[in-house]
């Protein structure tokens, strides 16, 4: 085996390309598994967030606003700075006459 760092004294270790990659396996397959551990709950924030604007828009759709009002206000609080669930927020209370609220939503959304 061909050797990746050299010693002078024989009585050194030396590390080899085999035990090099043995270790790169070993901390690689470590962090693949922290970094799934870790992404894991910031996907489904994400799809529930989704999940919830895209049931809110489809009750705006239908006319059930008060509905879509509900799902939406869950929605921003799982996902507050969500300027798709705000902009959905606004059409709902414009819907519903509310226009100082519709305003404030439009507003985050942009």
């Amino acid at each position: 085996m061909k050797t990746l760092i050299h010693t002078r004294d024989s009585g050194e270790s030396h590390l080899t390309r085999r035990t090099f990659l043995l270790g790169a396996a070993v901390h690689l397959g470590g962090l693949l598994a922290a970094v799934r551990a870790v992404g894991a709950p910031l996907k489904t924030a994400g799809d529930e967030t989704l999940d919830l604007a895209l049931r809110g828009q489809n009750l705006l759709a239908q006319g059930a606003v008060d509905e879509a009002l509900a799902v939406l206000r869950q929605a921003a609080g799982v996902e507050p700075e969500n300027d798709f669930v705000h902009g959905l927020l606004g059409r709902a209370f414009l819907a519903v006459g509310k226009n100082r609220q519709a305003v404030f939503h439009f507003r985050r959304a942009a």
